[in-house]
């Protein structure tokens, strides 16, 4: 038995209403290309060049990155305590499998459906991120490191 281009047609289903674009997919598709294009302009056009450090040097700072390496364990551990404490308490009723055109059942898969978060918690975020940042620059005492990446600017 031979199959042909023509069969598709028959094995694919219909939407009634004819080909939809599914505009929250399409958004996270354009932030992604946005993303891929500014990657791939600083990979091309911004040279980053490393610290040099002396031993005593590299040995004068580990502690901070250890310090900072344990801040974002303790971080990611408690969200992971939350998420599995907040799934146990509500738990989420199962998605039929098929889920046909006509089917109310949202097509987009939960962890990629955007949630609604209060502002205050937006702020909060925010102003701690920013109070981060800034207790690293006073603590650090490098200004350099502090403002980020910088542009080095080859001779000509």
């Amino acid at each position: 038995m031979e199959t042909g281009a023509g069969d598709v047609r028959h094995l694919t289903p219909r939407s009634p209403r004819g080909w939809t674009v599914d505009w929250r997919l399409m958004g996270i598709a354009i932030v992604t290309e946005v993303v891929a294009v500014f990657l791939a302009y600083m990979t091309i056009n911004v040279p980053l060049v490393g610290p040099k450090l002396t031993r005593d040097e590299a040995l004068e700072h580990w502690p901070v990155a250890v310090v900072g390496a344990l801040v974002v364990a303790v971080g990611v551990s408690l969200v992971v305590r939350e998420t599995l404490r907040a799934r146990r308490a509500h738990p989420v009723l199962p998605i039929a499998e098929e889920a046909g055109p006509e089917s109310p059942l949202p097509r987009v898969p939960r962890a990629l459906r955007f949630e609604r978060v209060p502002s205050a918690w937006v702020a909060a975020a925010a102003a701690l991120s920013g109070g981060a940042l800034r207790a690293g620059r006073a603590a650090s005492g490098h200004e350099r490191c502090a403002r980020g990446l910088t542009r080095h600017h080859r001779p000509a």
